[in-house]
């Protein structure tokens, strides 16, 4: 169950996991994407290491799919490199990752798939903060609204 918001826990981005692919890949014509579409494809993913690596391996756990992972990396630039360079497909976060690829990767639903990751603030309860902490924190909510 999700925490309700309170003044010192919010949620400041609710963001759906979707597929990056080269935008000249062959499943791109299909009109729907389906787990059993991507039994055969090649996977980048970030290594476990990363919270979003083991929220997608969670998922796909539970989807019963298990994707063919060819690449590791350790980090998301190398992986947004490696998808740019035709290297593989991945599952990525659709908002903060949007602007990466301009038009050589593209991002599509995959059907019965509805993955999310959540960008929480959480400042510790009964804490004074300064009128600087107020307004840092003011400046990030901002900044996540504007993403959506």
């Amino acid at each position: 169950a999700e925490q309700p918001e309170t003044d010192s826990y919010c949620v400041l981005l609710e963001e759906p996991i979707m597929l990056a692919v080269p935008a000249d890949h062959r499943i791109l014509g299909l009109k729907e994407i389906t787990l059993k579409d991507l039994e055969k494809e090649e996977f980048i993913s970030l290594n476990n290491n990363w919270a979003l690596s083991r929220n997608i391996s969670r998922e796909m756990r539970r989807l019963c799919f298990t994707p063919k992972v060819t690449m590791w990396v350790d980090n998301p630039n190398i992986m947004r490199e490696l998808l740019r360079e035709h290297m593989g497909i991945a599952f990525v976060p659709a908002v903060t990752w949007k602007s990466f690829a301009g038009q050589e990767v593209v991002m599509r639903p995959v059907e019965g798939c509805d993955m999310k990751r959540y960008v929480y603030l959480q400042t510790p309860e009964w804490t004074f903060l300064t009128k600087e902490q107020k307004d840092c924190i003011k400046g990030i909510r901002e900044f996540f609204g504007r993403l959506v």
